[in-house]
């Protein structure tokens, strides 16, 4: 899956190293402090932290609210 949403694009370049079997699982879960674990729609964003790890941020796929997930660096 390609994002057009990219923030940050040395965190998009980090987020396709990744494989795409394992992005989508990433993807697929989610917390939602509303609703629980849950999938991020797609349009997230793409952030870059410390220490090279990235933030997905987006909406819950069940409730719309407002989602993030962090993926540490290796």
């Amino acid at each position: 899956m390609t994002n057009d949403n990219v923030s940050d694009f040395t965190a998009l370049q980090r987020w396709n190293k990744i494989p795409k079997e394992f992005r989508e699982l990433l993807l697929a879960n989610v917390f939602c402090g509303n609703c629980g674990v849950t999938a991020i729609q797609p349009g997230y964003t793409i952030h870059e932290l410390s220490h090279g790890d990235i933030r997905l941020k987006g909406k819950c796929m069940k409730c719309g609210k407002d989602v993030s997930r962090v993926v540490e660096a290796e």
